[in-house]
């Protein structure tokens, strides 16, 4: 396959997609008189009972203080499902804990009721693409045929717990140079980081004298303007600073040389310190992983720069000349101009609140609470309990198997999907917007489509030697589908359209398709839960006494009357299309793939190609219905099934049944009333013929001839079914 040109004419693949977010939020505008000690006139105070099933496998990290020796260990308590010792016996029992299942039903409810989209981080990613002209014009220029970089280098220390930066000037430096000056042929060309690099010129000094060679000098892209350190003997005095090799420097298909050949040299420092704190924060956040633990680069210098020593950086400067961001490579990651907040705030302003602006408060902040800021919290009045499985489930699954994959969490950095691109109905853009745009709006809230599928699992990458690389792994044992939860939330103090709001949520606005999911591996289709209500014990409550129906009209009125049409929004189309398993996808819930086997298998890359350029459309674009049986169907057809085994045995049923239409209506027109056998025989087989042989029936009852029109009235007698 042609990997470059992979996605020129299909879909993104993608086991998420987004529901739009509104630009109208919906106001809780009776905020103000909440309260836990004043109850409502209308208010209720009740205890909701709740039946959880797992109608896919389901899994939530056990809960306990874990290391590193516990994730790759196939035996720690670590890989079991969320478990809690409770009981008279204090028995290890799993349990969905209350606050996931609270999040799950929090995150429907701020979607479905025009809620704010606030529970997320404001920090800044990076963008490192060579083939972003917003990214390359920012850390390059022009001049005739000449390239310069506009990147600095300085070196950063900590001053009075303050970082900041003392400005020098650079060189750059032959990686075969410094070889011959090493002497101890320190393989420096290979692909790896810079600390290895470090690591291997361990034992001889950094410090070395050299000569000027001005540029320009001549590459493989063209001229670029810089000054070349050779004579690694006498002259200037300065410091070698490495940088990452992302590729072996070796020859390509054609013997060209390819892959980096120069480190740097820092000199000649100036004695003006410029105070960077205010880049700290997202230099921490660019140069860290999802837990916050800083990558290798940033761990060797952090260490560095806690022990009073410099470190070596590159920075760009904005108009006025003051340094606005900063890495540890020539071309390092860039700072994007908007945060994710930034791009939801481009949606409205109301969505991110900040610091001294005023805020609504919405449905899901007056049911679940609110903690922005102390003078303007709001606490909670729904609890849940945490849902604990039933001793006949336990006894049901029996003994777990764990699992081993890959559970690669998207990252929102991948902006053809994660950013609403302005696309074509082919789903290609002419130029992607970016967060580098003020224009740009977050795709909106990510959900899992759950779909009925069969779960699969990744094969674990494998390394050099051959064995699994547990470091990319996750491992897990989750509970099978047709796993039973119970459990119970505590409302107090709501008014009806509150009470109705969060019913709504729980039942999907009585729409019996659709699923909740909650916990890990939703990529893979994993946790879908349905979830009934105790309806007996919601209403027996003295202080509860309409039905559940009465409460979710009352949520729906209101939001119609608050934004006409809202039945019909995108926002609900796509949040139930998206949890309905009588939908699927036509385009496949998968991930794209980055090989590491395969080089030129990059399908990030391919979907961002100037041929492709696609980007994620609408999950509800892409569906196709699937017939899914209702309880008393399911009961219908396992009653058919019954009794055509049990009419197998009369050889006339038999082949009453085997007729096709134009056999059956000569049987039909032979009936009479004096054909006892043959007519109880059809009598008996008319429940179980197939539609299409029950129509023709119709037809000869509306002729209404003699013995015929008896037996016919006599049929309909028995099984109420020929007249509709």
């Amino acid at each position: 396959m042609n990997h470059k040109n992979r996605f020129i004419t299909d879909d993104i693949p993608s086991p998420y997609n987004f529901v739009p977010l509104s630009d109208t939020i919906v106001e809780a505008d009776w905020a103000k008189d909440v309260s836990h000690d004043l109850p409502f006139k209308d208010g209720v105070s009740c205890e909701i009972g709740l039946k959880i099933e797992t109608k896919s496998p389901i899994y939530i990290r056990n809960g306990g203080n874990w290391n590193s020796d516990d994730r790759l260990d196939a035996a720690s308590p670590m890989q079991d499902s969320f478990q809690s010792r409770i009981g008279p016996n204090g028995q290890d029992v799993c349990i969905i804990p209350g606050t996931s299942l609270k999040g799950t039903i929090r995150n429907v409810l701020e979607i479905a009721s025009f809620g704010k989209m606030n529970k997320i981080a404001d920090n800044r990613y990076s963008i490192r693409d060579l083939y972003y002209s917003k990214y390359t014009s920012k850390m390059t220029s022009k001049e005739g045929a000449v390239i310069h970089t506009t990147v600095n280098t300085g070196w950063l220390e900590c001053k009075n717990n303050k970082w900041a930066i003392t400005p020098c000037e650079h060189a750059r430096v032959e990686c075969l140079d410094l070889k011959n000056f090493h002497g101890g042929n320190p393989n420096i060309g290979a692909k790896q980081s810079a600390v290895k690099k470090y690591e291997k010129w361990k034992g001889t000094s950094l410090n070395i004298d050299f000569s000027f060679e001005p540029g320009p000098h001549t590459h493989s892209c063209g001229k670029m303007q810089y000054t070349k350190a050779t004579n690694l003997k006498t002259g200037t005095q300065g410091t070698i600073v490495f940088t990452g090799q992302a590729s072996v420097r070796g020859k390509d298909r054609n013997g060209n040389l390819v892959g980096k050949h120069m480190e740097f040299v820092f000199h000649t420092s100036g004695k003006q310190c410029e105070f960077v704190e205010h880049l700290r924060n997202d230099f921490e956040f660019i140069h860290s992983n999802e837990r916050n633990e800083p990558n290798e680069e940033w761990a060797y210098w952090k260490d560095e720069l806690r022990n009073g020593e410099q470190v070596p950086v590159f920075y760009l400067k904005d108009k006025l000349g003051h340094i606005e961001s900063m890495g540890l490579a020539m071309m390092y990651r860039l700072p994007y101009k908007n945060s994710i907040a930034d791009t939801v705030r481009h949606t409205s302003m109301e969505h991110f609140y900040r610091q001294g602006e005023k805020i609504k408060y919405d449905m899901a902040d007056v049911l679940f609470g609110n903690i922005l800021d102390s003078d303007r919290a709001l606490k909670g009045r729904v609890h849940f309990s945490h849902l604990r499985e039933t001793e006949e489930s336990k006894q049901k699954r029996g003994k777990v198997d764990i699992q081993r994959t890959v559970l690669g969490s998207p990252k929102p950095t991948f902006y053809p999907n994660y950013i609403k691109q302005k696309a074509n109905s082919q789903n290609k853009v002419s130029q992607y917007l970016t967060y580098m745009d003020d224009s740009a709006e977050v795709s909106g809230w990510k959900r899992y489509p759950v779909e009925s599928r069969e779960v699969t699992y990744q094969p674990i990458p494998r390394t050099s030697n051959g064995n699994e690389n547990l470091e990319v792994a996750s491992m897990f044992k989750p509970l099978p589908s047709g796993s039973i939860f119970t459990g119970k939330i505590r409302v107090h103090n709501l008014i009806p359209v509150e009470l109705g709001a969060l019913l709504w949520a729980l039942k999907w606005g009585n729409n019996d398709h659709c699923r909740h999911q909650v916990g890990m591996g939703k990529a893979l289709g994993q946790g879908a839960i349905s979830i009934e209500i105790d309806n007996d014990k919601l209403n027996s409550i003295h202080d509860c006494p309409e039905s559940i129906q009465f409460y979710i009209r009352k949520f729906e009125e209101f939001m119609t009357s608050k934004v006409p049409g809202w039945k019909d929004s995108e926002q609900l189309r796509e949040l139930l299309t998206m949890a309905d398993i009588s939908k699927k996808s036509k385009n496949g819930l998968e991930c794209p793939i980055l090989s590491t086997t395969h080089p030129n298998q990059n399908d990030f890359a391919s979907i961002k190609h100037k041929d492709a350029k696609k980007s994620l459309g609408k999950y509800s674009r892409h569906i196709e219905e699937i017939k899914i049986f209702t309880n008393e169907e399911i009961k219908e057809k396992e009653w058919i099934n019954e009794k055509r085994k049990s009419l197998k045995s009369n050889p006339v049923i038999e082949r009453i049944l085997s007729l096709k239409n134009p056999e059956l209506k000569a049987f039909i027109n032979e009936i009479s009333s004096d054909s006892i056998d043959d007519a109880e025989a059809f009598i008996a087989a008319y429940p179980i013929l197939y539609s299409g042989a029950q129509k023709e029936v119709r037809k000869a009852f509306k002729k209404g001839k003699g013995g015929l029109f008896k037996q016919l009235l006599l049929i309909q007698e028995i099984t109420g079914k020929l007249i509709q």
